[in-house]
This record gives structure tokens, C-alpha cells and sequence, in this order.
């Protein structure tokens, strides 16, 4: 299949994690970098394979003693996750704003779990 293949990449990333729990944590930090890499190109930053490789990476940073470097990746994968997050919500107003329209000619019935639905998520708009 390819070393990036997400399969092969989920494969080399769980030995990532036997190394880092046997303790040896400076090859479990090539493979998630490696991994990262791998990740990065085949699926995207924002992919939420990705950002588990990314999770990983700073603990070994952390166990290393390596405090400063672990924050700043905490950080800077903080932010996409919240980008990702942001967008999805965007998202999921517009589809839930786009249902009472919808639900109202096809079903009478579905109506009022529709409406709840649509009232709790105008606070949402973005």
C-alpha cells in the first residue's frame, strides 16, 4: 500500500506508542514525527488522525523534559483543532438552519423537534 497510506501510517503510529511505553522514547519520537509527516501529507493538518499523532508527540516531548517545545505544539494543534471545530459548527448551523423548510412540507409531524432544534442553534451562527 505505501508508507503513506493512512493504514500503514496507523501501523507505524502504534509503534510509536509500544516505544514510548516501553520507554524508549526517543525512537517513539522519530516514528510520530515520522508518522506526522506521513499524516500531514496523505489526509491534511485538520484531520483528526493527524491531530491524534500530534497528542502524542508532545507527551514524549513532556517525559523528555521538554516542557517548552510540548506547549508550543500543545498550542499551535490547539488552534487547528479549534479552527476545525469552528468550522464544523458553522457548518451544522447552516444544514440545521436549512431543516425546518424542509421538514415543514414533508412531515407535520417533525415540526416541533425541528423548530427546538433551529432556536437552540441561532445563538451558533458564526
Amino acid at each position: 500500500l505505501g508508507a503513506e497510506y493512512p493504514s500503514t501510517l496507523d501501523t507505524v503510529s502504534n509503534l510509536g506508542i509500544l516505544y514510548a511505553d516501553q520507554g524508549k522514547l526517543a525512537e517513539a519520537e522519530k516514528i510520530y514525527e515520522q508518522t506526522l509527516q506521513g499524516y500531514e501529507m496523505a489526509l491534511g493538518a485538520k484531520h483528526p488522525s493527524t491531530l491524534d499523532i500530534v497528542n502524542n508527540l508532545p507527551i514524549v516531548y513532556v517525559n523528555q523534559g521538554r516542557h517548552g517545545e510540548a506547549e508550543k505544539m500543545y498550542e499551535r494543534e490547539l488552534q487547528k483543532a479549534e479552527d476545525l471545530l469552528t468550522s464544523l459548527l458553522k457548518q451544522l448551523s447552516q444544514e440545521l438552519s436549512a431543516i425546518p423548510e424542509r421538514m415543514i412540507t414533508r412531515n407535520a409531524s417533525t415540526v416541533p423537534t425541528v423548530i427546538l432544534l433551529a432556536t437552540f442553534m441561532r445563538p451558533l451562527r458564526l
